[in-house]
């Protein structure tokens, strides 16, 4: 697993990520950046190990 970006490790409460639990958390990285009228968005691609 590498350090710096996000992780996504689910859990019990459904907020976000709705599913059967994750058996690692899985990396991502930051692909790209836009901004666009005050607002701020960011596009990231899971890492494969």
């Amino acid at each position: 697993m590498s350090g710096g970006g996000p992780l996504v490790i689910a859990g019990d409460a459904k907020r976000i990520m709705n599913g059967p639990v994750l058996g690692e958390p899985e990396a991502f990285t930051l692909a790209s950046v836009l901004e666009e009228a005050g607002f701020l968005f960011t596009r990231y691609r899971r890492i494969y190990q």
